[in-house]
C-alpha cells in the first residue's frame, strides 16, 4: 500500500470520532490506518475496535500506557506503507489533505522523502485561528542541504511538528521517537530532515487541504512543567550547537527568531524553579549548558532586534539584545543563576 497513517490514542474520546471520520473521509484512499490505543482508561479502546470492524483498512493495537513516543514507535514497527503519516487523535485533517500531500510526493521523477503541509491552529473558536506554513507562493522542492536551510528559514525549526508531514518509510530505519521524554518531535524531526535527500514544502492550500491542530490548555506542550521544559531544552542544545558551528547559509534573522524562542523557553523553566532546584547538580548543569549554547548562538544585537516582530516584542527583547541572555532572563524570570 502507498501510505500508513499512525494515530496514537489516549483518553481523547471527546475528539476521536471527528479525527477518525476526517481520515476515513479522505479523497485519497490507498492507506492503512493504525490506531495505537496507549492504555486509554476511557472509551477510546472500544471506539477504535468499533471502527476496525467497519473498515478493513483499520488495524488496532492495544498496549500498556507508555506515552506518545512509545505509541508512535509501536505504529512504526508494524507500518507497511511506502510513506508514513501521523495524526494526533484530538486533531483532524481536511478531506483533501492526503490527496494533496501524495500528489506532491509523486510530482517529480525523484519522489520527495518528506512533504511538509500547512497547519491551521484553532482554539475551539470559529474566530481564533492561526495558519502556519502557507507563506510561499508555490510548491517548493529542495535537495539537502538546501532543504535543511529552507526548513529553518521558513521557521520549521520553531514549529517542529511530526503530524503535518509525510515521510518516506525508509527514513525511520534505525530512528525512533525518544521514549520517556516529552517534546519528542523536537528530538526526531530535525534528524529526519537531515536524512531526507529531497523535501517538498507545500505552497498555498485550500481549507480542505490542511492539517487542523486543536490547541488545548491541558495538552503536553501548553501545560509544560519543569520536567517537560527540561526535555525541550535538552533537545534544543544539539540544534543550537549545529547552527553555531556549521556552515549552512541560514540568515541571521532566522537565527535570531530561533534564539528568541529558546530564550523564552529558558525563562519559562527558570520561573518554575525554586532555590532547591537551582542547587540540584543535574538541573544546574543543564542551566549552564543552555546558557553556554545561547551565548554562542547569539546572532548579535542588530539581528535580535530585526527578528523581534512588532513593537511589543522589540521592547521585550531590548534587554536581550543590549545586555545578553543572563540579565534578560533575570529580568523576566526573577531567577538569578550561576554559570561558573
Amino acid at each position: 500500500m502507498k501510505l500508513s497513517i499512525i494515530v496514537p490514542v489516549y483518553n481523547v474520546e471527546k475528539y476521536l470520532h471527528e479525527c477518525l471520520e476526517s481520515i476515513l473521509g479522505q479523497k485519497f484512499t490507498d492507506y492503512e490506518l493504525i490506531l495505537v490505543d496507549d492504555g486509554s482508561t476511557d472509551r477510546c479502546g472500544t471506539i477504535c475496535d468499533d471502527y476496525a470492524r467497519k473498515d478493513v483498512r483499520i488495524r488496532v493495537i492495544h498496549r500498556e500506557n507508555g506515552g506518545l513516543s512509545a505509541a508512535r514507535n509501536t505504529g512504526l514497527d508494524t507500518a507497511q506503507g511506502d510513506y508514513i503519516a501521523f495524526v494526533d487523535a484530538d486533531d483532524h485533517i481536511g478531506k483533501g489533505f492526503l490527496a494533496r500531500a501524495m500528489q506532491l510526493a509523486d510530482a517529480d521523477e525523484t519522489p520527495a522523502d518528506i512533504i511538509e503541509m500547512p497547519v491551521e491552529v484553532y482554539y475551539n473558536s470559529p474566530t481564533r485561528h492561526y495558519l502556519y506554513g502557507d507563506s510561499q507562493d508555490n510548491d517548493l522542492t529542495c535537495h539537502f542541504p538546501q532543504s535543511w536551510t529552507t526548513w529553518i528559514e521558513t521557521e520549521g525549526i520553531t514549529h517542529t511538528y511530526a503530524w503535518n508531514k509525510l515521510y518516506r518509510s525508509r527514513l525511520f530505519r534505525k530512528l525512533r521517537f525518544p521514549e520517556g521524554r516529552t517534546f519528542e518531535d523536537l528530538h526526531t524531526i530535525p534528524k529526519l530532515m537531515k536524512k531526507a535527500r529531497t523535501v517538498t514544502f507545500c505552497g498555498p492550500t485550500t481549507a480542505e487541504e490542511r492539517y487542523y491542530y486543536r490547541f488545548r490548555e491541558s495538552s503536553i506542550t501548553t501545560a509544560a512543567g519543569q520536567r517537560t521544559l527540561n526535555d525541550a531544552l535538552r533537545h534544543h542544545c544539539p540544534l543550537m550547537s549545529e547552527l553555531t558551528y556549521t556552515t549552512y547559509s541560514v540568515s541571521p534573522r532566522s537565527i535570531g527568531r530561533y534564539f528568541i524562542q529558546v530564550t523564552n523557553l529558558f525563562i519559562d523553566l527558570l520561573r518554575k524553579l525554586d532555590k532547591a532546584d537551582m542547587q540540584d547538580e543535574e538541573q544546574a548543569a543543564l542551566i549552564k549548558k543552555v546558557h553556554k549554547h545561547l551565548k554562542r548562538l547569539n546572532p548579535g544585537r542588530k539581528h535580535v532586534m530585526q527578528a523581534a516582530d512588532g513593537t511589543r516584542e522589540k521592547v521585550k527583547n531590548l534587554t536581550l539584545a543590549l545586555f545578553g541572555v543572563r540579565w534578560h532572563c533575570f529580568l523576566y524570570s526573577r531567577r538569578w543563576y550561576s554559570i561558573r
